[in-house]
C-alpha cells in the first residue's frame, strides 16, 4: 500500500470516527422518537429519509467546498476546531440541562423506557460535551501551542 493511499485511509477512518460520534446515534435516536412520537410509521420513515439525505448532501457540500469557504474567509483549521468545539459544547450542555422529553408515562412499560431513553440521552450528551471539549483544547493547542508540542498556523 503506498504512503498516499495509507494517509487517505487513515483520514477518511478519522473522519468517520469523529461524524459518529459527533451525530451520536444512540444519543439522538431517542430524541427523534420522542419528537415523532404522535406520527404514524410512515410519516416517521420518510421523515428520517429526509434527514438523512438532507445531512448526506451537506457532508458532501462541506467535503468538497468547505476548504473554499474557510480559505475565501481566511480562517484556520484551529480556529474552527475552537468555534466547532463551542458550538458541540452548547448543544450538549443544552442537551444535559434541558427537562425530560415528552413521553406518555402512563403505564409503568412507557415509564420504564422514558427512564432508559433519559439515561442514554443524558449519557450521550455528557460524552458529547467532552468532545467539544477536546476539539476546543485541540484548537486551542494549535493556535497557542499549550502543550509545547511544535505546531504551524495555517493562513
Amino acid at each position: 500500500m503506498t504512503a498516499e493511499l495509507r494517509h487517505l485511509l487513515e483520514g477518511l477512518l478519522l473522519v468517520i470516527g469523529a461524524l459518529l460520534l459527533i451525530v451520536n446515534l444512540l444519543g439522538t435516536a431517542p430524541v427523534f422518537l420522542a419528537l415523532t412520537g404522535n406520527v404514524d410509521d410512515a410519516t416517521r420513515t420518510n421523515l428520517a429519509r429526509k434527514v438523512a439525505i438532507n445531512g448526506f448532501v451537506l457532508l458532501l457540500a462541506s467535503i468538497f467546498i468547505g476548504g473554499f469557504v474557510l480559505q475565501f474567509f481566511g480562517l484556520s483549521i484551529p480556529v474552527v476546531q475552537l468555534a466547532g468545539g463551542l458550538v458541540v459544547c452548547s448543544l450538549a450542555w443544552g442537551l444535559l440541562r434541558e427537562g425530560e422529553i415528552a413521553i406518555d408515562a402512563s403505564t409503568a412499560e412507557s415509564r420504564q423506557y422514558r427512564l432508559v431513553t433519559q439515561v442514554v440521552l443524558r449519557l450521550s450528551a455528557f460524552i458529547l460535551l467532552c468532545i467539544g471539549v477536546q476539539i476546543m483544547w485541540n484548537g486551542a493547542d494549535a493556535l497557542l501551542g499549550i502543550s509545547g508540542a511544535p505546531h504551524r498556523r495555517e493562513p
